[in-house]
């Protein structure tokens, strides 16, 4: 099934700025993405939310320019753009107030440049949050035994043995829960992100 076909993706209807459901969506999968990137940069948390809504706010007010095109360009890439640039605001700022400590101009040059681990932090991240948030909007779907197949198998990487003696499954009906609960995430992924280029795992803690 064609999912671009089938359903405007998120992108999509965030257009127009008049969709109250699909910004509330939005935000209900960004948030806590955005919250997470402004931690890592060192905005202090009676701060953090002013940056996030600062952000939603750049978000909604470039989003009609924004053409999705999976051969040329990233979702993923240019909200990244916007919350740093947002947070380059913040600093800039910060840096202009009377009580600014010396040193104020290298710390706004420092969260300029850009370190290539901090893009490397935000793609894990932002992952994580899709794969978080399609995960618990799909799991309902399913029979526990198909989910518990898929989560042994595809995100705690345990051997099929291990997952058939756990479940009293089949091989072969491993492999087809398994098959099935990927095939949904990536579709539940594309329908609000437009892309999804990463396989269906995931490393650290995620609750089932």
């Amino acid at each position: 099934m064609d999912v671009h076909r089938t359903r405007p993706t998120l992108l999509v209807r965030l257009k127009g700025k008049t969709n109250e459901s699909a910004w509330a969506e939005f935000v209900d999968i960004y948030t806590p993405l955005l919250y997470r990137f402004a931690e890592r940069r060192g905005i202090p948390a009676a701060e953090r939310e002013d940056i996030i809504q600062d952000t939603f706010r750049g978000v909604a007010s470039a989003i009609e320019r924004f053409h999705y095109d999976p051969d040329a360009s990233s979702f993923r890439n240019w909200l990244f753009t916007v919350a740093r640039s947002k947070i380059s605001n913040y600093f800039r700022a910060r840096a202009r107030r009377p009580q600014a400590i010396g040193g104020s101009t290298m710390a706004v040059k420092v969260q300029e440049h850009i370190d290539p681990r901090e893009a490397h932090h935000w793609d894990q991240d932002y992952r994580r949050r899709l794969f978080e948030w399609a995960a618990q909007q799909i799991k309902p779907e399913f029979a526990e035994k198909t989910w518990q197949a898929f989560w042994m198998t595809a995100v705690e990487e345990r051997d099929i043995p291990e997952a058939c003696d756990a479940l009293s499954l089949s091989r072969g009906a491993i492999y087809v829960a398994k098959s099935r609960v990927m095939a949904r995430l990536r579709e539940k992924i594309t329908s609000v992100a437009g892309d999804w280029d990463e396989p269906m795992t995931m490393n650290g803690p995620v609750s089932p």
